[in-house]
């Protein structure tokens, strides 16, 4: 058995016989069983570079995503051009290079072209609650997260308008409760707040304790 970073494209004979190059033994008659393959046939096929596989992977209802496109960047660019002609990769791609815009322009704060980067959002119709990568240490957040983590009230409004949902707990807190309790400037911890509560959102759960409940308050009057 071969040993790679995407261990699960070898779980199976068939992804094996890809790697290897076994065409015959993967074509042999019988439908292929996509739910229980994936793409792992078709990442192993890219990978061991053997392109005729991979057409007619692709040809017989091979489902695609990101690791494809990334498996023949790396290891199998001579390919990489010919799916590039693929109409589901092409898609794939899009989709992840808006999440990429996105997730570099909250992080340079450039807020001017966040407006125009939501349309493209909605209209691929990508999920605004799925967490993004974050360099620097910061790890995987939702983009509302990140916003309200620098306190970016102009991206905070955009991104609830555009649809974002803002009634989850993070850790057991609601959002205007992390924000109240977090370290921002008074100013930018007051704009996000007022924004947070005209839509409705709640301190949750109540403070307990008399320190938690001083600070909750202080904060909260800053914030009116």
């Amino acid at each position: 058995m071969y040993s790679h970073g995407r261990a699960d494209i070898f779980t199976t004979q068939l992804g094996v016989w890809a790697y290897e190059g076994k065409s015959d033994l993967i074509f042999d008659g019988r439908p292929i069983n996509w739910e229980k393959e994936g793409t792992g046939l078709l990442y192993a096929a890219i990978l061991g570079n053997h392109a005729e596989i991979a057409r007619k992977l692709l040809a017989a209802g091979s489902p695609v995503d990101f690791g494809s496109y990334m498996g023949a960047h790396d290891y199998f660019p001579e390919f990489l051009n010919e799916l590039l002609l693929n109409p589901e990769f092409v898609a794939i791609i899009d989709r992840r290079k808006t999440y990429i815009d996105l997730n570099f322009c909250l992080m340079r704060g450039e807020t001017y072209k966040l407006t125009e980067l939501l349309v493209k959002v909605k209209k691929l119709k990508l999920d605004l609650d799925e967490p993004i990568l974050l360099s620097h240490g910061i790890g995987s957040l939702r983009p509302i997260e990140y916003t309200l983590r620098k306190g970016d009230s102009a991206a905070l409004a955009l991104i609830i308008n555009a649809g974002a949902n803002i009634n989850f707990l993070k850790e057991g807190k609601s959002l205007l409760r992390i924000v109240l309790e977090s370290d921002l400037e008074k100013y930018l911890r007051r704009d996000c707040s007022k924004i947070l509560k005209s839509h409705g959102v709640r301190v949750l759960p109540p403070p307990s304790g008399l320190r938690e409940k001083i600070k909750i308050y202080l904060n909260w009057r800053i914030a009116n």
